[in-house]
């Protein structure tokens, strides 16, 4: 029996021979293929929501969902991967840390609801009451990424289709500790518009508490050859959602789909009721003027959704107290459409700017609602 062992031995300058050759000069590292770099970023994202005029320039109004301003903190870094992939998973698959991406973060809110005729003191009978929420919240992200040249095709293969999981805790307030009031009448106050006398006519006081789960699919459709060299693309992202918790109780389905130019590797644009992907933050090669096409990416997306609603207490009031001035019942299916653009560009900043359509909420409402969302985000890895 032979055994045989090898050792790797520096070479020399300068001596001859068979034998090994001695050399002082620095070997490089071995670096192992498959040991992912360590990487940081965060990401500060401020979001304003509205229905009227200041940032909606069509189909104008102020009711219902009328305003709601916030902020979010996002961040990416090797203990966020080593904690997150060792939470369990529904199927297992987000607990690879070589396979997955994680992110985690914070959001603030204050979120503002309205009867149409918000100036009367009276009684409200056909309309939602007035509400506020003002929460802060704990968001925790998981994905796997597949690559834009990866397209899907039927019948749809596992390796082919990204997946996407968000769960938020959410902590806050209803009633008038939530500001809501005080917040709507300095505005009114400084912009010289009709005041909301009717603030009478809110919810009481209560302390809630909200549990979001969102899961998102990203399936690349092949749009040919010159797209593909043109970087043009087009994604179908299904999703499902689920909220539990004293506030609402309510589980939502849809689709995205998205086309545009340089699509970004996240699974579409954010919102306040849920923020915006952060999984696979931008590389730090090149500064926001080098290889500027690189660095920009522009897309136009649609939304069609549709909730199924159980509870809901910014329409039924409080949950202990039940002597709210006005309450009204949720309808147990809600309708929705949303549509708008989002633009990455300078390398470290996104703009996405949505409106979103939906059915009536409670029986009795007349009228479809709608508001716009307004999102600008500062981003940067090291």
């Amino acid at each position: 029996m032979a055994i045989c062992m090898a050792f790797a031995t520096p070479t020399a300058r300068g001596v001859t021979g068979d034998g090994p050759k001695l050399s002082l000069e620095p070997q490089s590292p071995i670096v192992l293929a498959d040991s992912p770099a360590e990487s940081y970023a965060f990401r500060v994202t401020l979001y304003f929501e509205e229905d009227g005029s200041a940032i909606k320039f069509f189909d104008r109004h102020d009711r219902h969902y009328t305003a709601g301003p916030g902020a979010s903190l996002t961040w990416h870094a090797p203990w966020v991967d080593e904690l997150l992939s060792k939470m369990p998973s529904f199927f297992g698959e987000y607990n690879d840390k070589n396979k997955s991406k994680y992110a985690m973060g914070f959001i603030g809110s204050l979120t503002m609801f309205t009867p149409e005729d918000y100036q009367t003191t009276a009684s409200i009978s056909s309309d939602r009451p007035f509400a506020g929420w003002t929460y802060g919240g704990l968001f925790i992200q998981r994905a796997i990424h597949v690559p834009r040249t990866t397209y899907a095709q039927w019948p749809l293969q596992p390796d082919a289709v990204g997946s996407y999981e968000a769960t938020e805790l959410d902590l806050g307030m209803v009633g008038p500790s939530s500001v809501a009031q005080n917040a709507q009448e300095m505005v009114h106050n400084l912009l010289n518009v009709q005041f909301p006398y009717g603030w009478v006519n809110q919810i009481h006081d209560e302390p809630e508490f909200s549990i979001k789960y969102d899961r998102v699919w990203l399936m690349n459709m092949n749009m040919g050859k010159w797209a593909e060299s043109n970087h043009l693309g087009l994604q179908v992202l299904p999703e499902a959602g689920l909220i539990v918790g004293s506030l609402q109780n309510e589980l939502r389905l849809g689709s995205g789909f998205r086309f545009g130019f340089n699509l970004p590797d996240d699974f579409g644009p954010g919102e306040l009721a849920h923020p915006q992907d952060f999984t696979a933050p931008a590389g730090t090669s090149g500064g926001p003027f080098e290889d500027f096409w690189a660095n920009q990416s522009i897309y136009f997306f649609v939304r069609p959704y549709t909730r199924l609603i159980a509870h809901n207490v910014l329409l039924q009031g409080d949950n202990w107290r039940h002597d709210d001035p006005v309450t009204q019942t949720p309808a147990p299916f809600v309708f929705a459409g949303q549509f708008g653009f989002a633009w990455r560009f300078l390398k470290y900043f996104e703009f996405s700017y949505l409106t979103t359509y939906e059915s009536q909420e409670f029986y009795g409402q007349h009228n479809w609602d709608s508001w716009s969302i307004m999102q600008l985000s500062f981003s940067m890895s090291f």
